[in-house]
């Protein structure tokens, strides 16, 4: 779950890094480093994340729990804490056509989780283990996307302060992107570029934004919009899917309030219920 939240937050936060003219709130770049400078000490906080997710079309192939998912608009609501150390514990609900599920996750020390969704696993705690993340996968990575620059990705940047907010936002724009990515490291990009600008002609619209305190500088809400629609060269491949819609929005308080995680006793292992490929 702290990923999740991490992800979406540097995702979007790429909006501020690049230039801007300049503005009484700042230059965006400004203001990202002031937010990065202050989240770097922060030790807890608070979120809320809310994601829609709808498709046009009919796709092929799919049953059970797939065709529904496919069925109509899928939504994901998350509330809860995270503080340094991989802690996090937070409460989930999916809704989707005809149906919905709920559970919770935990961890009180950042190396095993615990889920509990009735749904799927059955009644009480299920434990698993979360991958840790080390200084070589670190350097593996970087070397991987050598060359990338996310704030050669962005136009239409603005910034704005209402309510004692800053707020950068921007849209991506997809001739540069697929730019910087034929230029760089990325494996596969080179011998797969033909795919590459299909999947640029697909994306119709991408904008985001992520505002900041304007006292403590501390991100306090990001939202991204996505809308993808299947070029006709890539129908073939689609199997009857036509496009998507997806959207979110995350919203951060509660800074630096601290919290108590306690692991569940008699939790099974995800595995032991023969789960694990799930």
């Amino acid at each position: 779950m702290k990923r999740v939240v991490a992800l979406a937050l540097t995702a979007v936060a790429a909006t501020g890094c690049g230039s801007s003219s300049s503005h009484p709130a700042g230059s965006p770049s400004a203001i990202i480093r002031q937010g990065d400078a202050a989240a770097a000490k922060a030790t807890a906080a608070a979120f809320q994340l809310n994601l829609k997710l709808k498709l046009s079309g009919s796709v092929a192939g799919l049953s059970g729990a797939g065709a529904a998912l496919a069925g109509g608009p899928v939504s994901l609501a998350v509330r809860g804490r995270a503080a340094r150390g991989g802690i996090f514990d937070a409460q989930f609900a999916i809704n989707y056509s005809g149906g919905s599920l709920t559970g919770s996750l935990l961890s009180a020390n950042g190396h095993t989780g615990f889920v509990q969704l009735p749904a799927l696993f059955g009644p009480g705690w299920h434990s698993f283990s979360i991958p840790s993340t080390s200084a070589g996968t670190t350097g593996t990575t970087g070397s991987a996307t050598a060359g990338l620059d996310p704030s050669r990705w962005l136009k239409d940047e603005r910034v704005s302060s209402s309510g004692g907010q800053d707020t950068i936002s921007a849209a991506l724009d997809v001739p540069a992107l697929l730019a910087n990515l034929a230029s760089s490291s990325v494996p596969g990009v080179n011998a797969d570029r033909v795919r590459l600008q299909q999947l640029g002609k697909a994306i119709k619209t991408a904008d985001g934004s992520i505002s900041y305190d304007g006292s403590t500088h501390l991100p306090s809400k990001v939202t991204a919009q996505l809308d993808i629609s299947v070029p006709p060269s890539m129908a073939a491949t689609a199997n009857g899917l036509k496009g998507f819609a997806l959207s979110f929005t995350l919203l951060l308080s509660n800074w630096n309030q601290s919290f108590a995680v306690s692991a569940p006793s008699g939790a099974t292992p995800l595995q032991a219920n023969g789960l694990g490929g799930l």
